[in-house]
């Protein structure tokens, strides 16, 4: 068997600041899964159960929050046990973040602790809310919120979570429809993308949900070939095309994760402790092309974990240290014959 080779793709970038997690006091036996991207923050959630929030910028210091004062540099904000949390997402628009585990969905806002979210049937909400009182005005009597009916946990809980602005979008483990949107209160508005049935012995099919570094919101259909689908303006599902096809690992091997890397999909696949990077080469336009496994050079003992990306940069997560980079400004030029 030829041995797999060497990718500097991602861990070996220059341009980006490390933070080692020897620097950090981390507990012992502390394992990074997944992180997400805030405004101002990057914050990484480790096994068994531990969010941990860091300074985006390298010299950014304590970051104000308006009501809560001033945060320190480091976070961490120990979590359930021995529930799991088994991945993060931060709402672009306030900041909170919302994480996925077994025994449900969490909501952790701003200068608060985590709280478990009790999910209602949002379908049940009355055709008209009481209205918002105006602006710098009042209400001579408080409104209430009609109770809605409670929906239990799905088998297994939850798999995945990604927060868009004001809109919480869910895969449970286990259920009759692979994705829940939420609101941000955790009414259930509606579900997505039915689940075929299946055969008693054979385990739950649950999609996984990603976001890419425009923001787009996708979802990793179960199955050998890794077909996307994107969430369109209208709210719907559509297929996000052969260019956004992950490459998935052998059947053999289990999918440890997928991300992206600027706008190409990748996986990382194989045992955890020596994953392998899985691209798709010799395509064309991102378009085809076979899958092939790669080793990213990440150091010896290190291993690549997860990536993400936004509009302002980039993240990578190893099991050794973060990596935390910024697109590069690419400075006008003067046009020829302009001196």
């Amino acid at each position: 068997m030829p041995p797999v080779p060497i990718s500097r793709l991602i861990c070996t970038v220059q341009e980006a600041r490390r933070t080692p997690f020897a620097d950090l006091g981390l507990p012992a036996g502390s394992r990074p899964v997944d992180l997400a991207l805030g405004k101002d923050r990057v914050w990484i959630l480790f096994e068994p159960s531990l969010l941990v929030g860091l300074p985006r910028a390298a010299d950014q210091g304590p970051v104000a929050i308006a009501e809560y004062g001033a945060v320190e540099e480091t976070e961490m904000i120990p979590g359930p046990r021995p529930d799991a949390w088994r991945s993060v997402s931060a709402d672009p628009l306030d900041g909170t973040l919302w994480l996925a585990s077994p025994s449900g969905l969490w909501r952790r806002r701003p200068g608060r602790r985590p709280e478990l979210v009790t999910i209602t049937n949002g379908s049940k909400m009355p055709a008209k809310m009481p209205a918002e009182p105006p602006a710098g005005r009042r209400s001579k009597k408080p409104s209430k919120l009609p109770v809605l009916p409670a929906i239990p946990v799905p088998p297994g809980g939850f798999r995945a979570v990604v927060a868009t602005r004001g809109t919480v979008w869910a895969a449970p483990a286990c259920a009759d429809h692979a994705v829940w949107k939420l609101d941000a209160l955790g009414r259930r508005l509606a579900e997505h993308l039915p689940v075929p049935p299946q055969p008693p012995t054979e385990p739950c099919a649950a999609a996984d949900l990603q976001r890419d570094w425009s923001g787009d919101v996708l979802a990793l259909w179960p199955g050998p070939a890794g077909a996307v689908l994107r969430l369109a303006p209208d709210g719907s599902w559509q297929p996000a095309g052969d260019a956004l096809a992950v490459p998935m690992p052998p059947s053999a091997e289990p999918l440890r994760a997928w991300f992206f890397w600027s706008t190409e999909p990748l996986a990382l696949g194989g045992p955890a402790d020596d994953p392998r990077l899985y691209r798709r080469v010799d395509g064309v336009g991102g378009v085809g092309g076979r899958v092939t496994a790669f080793h990213e050079d990440c150091g010896p003992g290190n291993a690549l974990v997860r990536v993400t990306g936004d509009a302002k940069g980039w993240v990578a997560l190893t099991r050794d240290w973060l990596l935390v980079g910024e697109h590069q400004r690419i400075e006008p030029q003067p046009a020829p014959g302009s001196h």
